[in-house]
């Protein structure tokens, strides 16, 4: 049993040697302060989600807009964007006005 404790152990140290843990990407907004849990892009056969890619591009002082969305995800033919809000859980039609977003405490 202790040849392969002395094992793993060697392998394990290989293995931080040849391939380094990468730091974790931190978003620089957290996730809990966006006003959306989900975005989609609605086609006319199908809705695309596209919240991981939206939330990599978010910054505070960004507004976010249908515009803004389209810039960042690449798509163009959307029929309309869709939401669902964090509060109330309901999924709504993206705001042409979109949302600002803050650091607030």
């Amino acid at each position: 049993m202790e040849w392969l404790l002395w094992t793993y152990r060697q392998i394990y140290s290989c293995k931080r040697k040849l391939c380094p843990s990468r730091p974790i990407p931190r978003h620089e907004v957290p996730v809990n302060k966006l006003p959306w849990f989900w975005i989609g892009a609605e086609f006319p056969h199908k809705i695309e989600t596209v919240t991981d890619i939206v939330n990599n591009h978010i910054q505070y002082g960004n507004q976010i807009t249908p515009e803004f969305l389209s810039e960042v995800t690449g798509y163009t033919n959307v029929k309309m964007w869709r939401y669902v809000d964090v509060t109330t859980l309901e999924e709504r039609e993206f705001p042409p006005g979109g949302f600002v977003i803050e650091n607030v405490a």
